[in-house]
């Protein structure tokens, strides 16, 4: 069973049965919240007869899509759940691999299965990159040790095409 769920188990309608848990309880109802080993006798004027049989609990898959994520313009990110392990992936969209690209920003989930039916969740925020940056409008190579260099400040800058004019307007 998955952990946290409970198993309900109803006997079959037998006609003047006494039924008995290993509990103790005797009623046709028998409910399982803990891993363990339980047997039910039966008993009518024919005979009783006696079954058993164990429950295991299995935790459930825990995907990780990490913390929330930056995505700037024209960038593609991949959100990966895989974890190596047999799961079966179900994401917000329907899609059902175990990555996801995505190109816009939002909120993404996955939801997972197990072998066993178990499921877990997760998801990942992923927002738009405030895209800053400062570009001075002078500098003055002139080796007084102040401006000489022009540069331009900023993050996840790949590319940079800059034109420089003197103070008459040449380039």
């Amino acid at each position: 069973l998955c952990e946290g769920v409970r198993m309900r188990i109803q006997t079959p309608a037998y006609s003047n049965a006494n039924f008995q848990w290993s509990d103790g309880s005797q009623f046709d109802v028998f409910e399982i919240s803990q891993k363990g080993d339980y047997w039910l006798r039966v008993e009518n004027r024919c005979g009783f007869d006696i079954d058993s049989f164990g429950v295991q609990y299995q935790k459930p898959p825990v995907p990780y899509l990490g913390g929330d994520q930056v995505l700037c313009p024209n960038e593609i990110l991949l959100l990966d759940a895989f974890d190596g392990k047999d799961w079966t992936y179900r994401w917000h969209d329907g899609s059902i691999h175990s990555s996801l690209e995505v190109d816009f920003p939002g909120t993404y989930s996955v939801e997972v299965w197990d072998a066993y039916g178990c499921y877990g969740i997760d998801s990942v925020v992923v927002a738009e990159c405030k895209q800053t940056f400062y570009i001075p409008s002078a500098f003055s190579p002139n080796k007084d040790g102040h401006n000489e260099l022009f540069r331009v400040y900023g993050e996840r800058l790949d590319q940079l095409e800059v034109s420089i004019y003197n103070r008459w307007g040449e380039k």
